[in-house]
């Protein structure tokens, strides 16, 4: 995404949160084989979906999912997680 490049990944968890089907890259039903093969066509016989998508995809990657960004997430989620843990001191 990155490099301005379409992807096609599986519709899995793991990547639903990153790709916006059709918008940001390209995500194929796992249980379809259909599916996938409509996604690949797609990529093969329209070079505009392609470039559309590619910078579409290197934009979210800079405005959403830069090291910088991804780095303040994670502190952020940490933050929390120390917060939402703490236990008040025992005075000891």
């Amino acid at each position: 995404m990155a490099l301005g490049k379409a992807v096609l990944l599986p519709g899995i968890p793991a990547v639903v949160d990153y790709i916006r089907d059709g918008e940001t890259g390209f995500l194929y039903d796992v249980d379809s084989e259909a599916d996938l093969a409509d996604k690949l066509r797609t990529l093969l016989s329209s070079e505009e979906a392609v470039r559309r998508v590619g910078r579409a995809a290197r934009a979210a990657s800079e405005s959403e999912f830069s090291e910088a960004i991804m780095a303040d997430r994670v502190a952020g989620l940490l933050h929390n997680i120390v917060r939402n843990n703490s236990t008040p001191s025992s005075g000891r």
